[in-house]
């Protein structure tokens, strides 16, 4: 199986632990200047040869199964599917929600012209499946080998803005008027690098992880699974995790829901085991040999 991904730090740690026999590939996201070009040119209507600069690293033709993780622009998707075999199956999936991913694009139309390029199209956000007319599958996180860690503080957020800081403020005077303590990372509003692996051993020394989704989703962001993955409670706005087999009031607290009064009782409590069979679905190893 193929995987062409772009070459970012997230997908590299998940990747580089994959193993078995696929390819991987690297995408080198096209500059700025020629995504004006090309959103130019399809929107326009044209199917330009000059679009065959996109770049898919330098693959082979194959007909290998291709997996096409989250690369969204129509002219590297066109590219890389001119170098896969008539027959062979591809899928692309989207790990953001469409509107924000998609806005310089007439979203109903692009999906048209991808699905006509052969793709199955897939989406972490059951809302988007169904608005416009492409499938769902879950989204994913990394199994820690080690899990049990005391933690060293309540509350943990990592992310950037996004327009949520109102929010995130507002949490952590919550947590202070009920002796809560908090780690919030909000990298590039504080001028600060995190790398995947130290947001894991966060999330590994706090009690628990909070969640704070963009307007309009309702697919998972990695922070609940990453909660799930580590045995580590919840508080989510994202109303819609009602909806998961992992969902459990006694670990997910969900702003706007619950009284937020109980919030300390809420996170001092303990975590309650989710069964092994539901916390499988969502390892990436797991996710990856499922779309075999």
């Amino acid at each position: 199986m193929r995987i062409i991904y772009y070459g970012y730090p997230l997908w590299d740690y998940f990747l580089s632990s994959a193993g078995g026999s696929h390819e991987l590939i690297k995408s080198e996201p096209l500059s700025f200047r020629s995504k004006l070009a090309l959103h130019a040119f399809w929107n326009r209507g044209f199917r330009s040869r000059l679009l065959d600069f996109a770049d898919v690293a330098n693959s082979a033709p194959s007909d290998e199964p291709t997996i096409v993780m989250d690369i969204y622009s129509p002219a590297q998707l066109w590219r890389i599917a001119k170098k896969c075999g008539k027959d062979a199956p591809r899928y692309l999936w989207f790990w953001n929600p469409l509107k924000p991913t998609l806005r310089f694009h007439d979203i109903h139309r692009t999906v048209a012209l991808v699905k006509d390029m052969g793709y199955r199209i897939f989406t972490f956000d059951p809302d988007d499946a169904e608005e416009f007319g492409i499938e769902y599958k879950n989204q994913f996180g990394a199994r820690p080998a080690e899990r049990n860690v005391a933690p060293r503080t309540d509350l943990y957020f990592c992310g950037n803005a996004k327009g949520r800081i109102a929010v995130i403020e507002r949490i952590g005077r919550l947590c202070r008027k009920y002796g809560l303590t908090e780690n919030f990372v909000i990298p590039r509003k504080q001028g600060i690098m995190i790398n995947y692996s130290r947001n894991l051993e966060n999330v590994r020394n706090s009690k628990c992880v909070l969640d704070i989704v963009q307007r309009g989703q309702s697919g998972l962001t990695l922070r609940p699974i990453e909660a799930l993955l580590n045995s580590k409670k919840l508080i989510t706005d994202n109303a819609a995790v009602e909806r998961y087999d992992f969902y459990d009031p006694r670990n997910i607290f969900i702003l706007g829901k619950d009284d937020e009064s109980r919030i300390k009782e809420f996170v001092d409590s303990p975590f309650v085991e989710v069964p092994e069979s539901v916390i499988e679905k969502y390892e990436f190893g797991n996710w990856l040999n499922s779309w075999r």
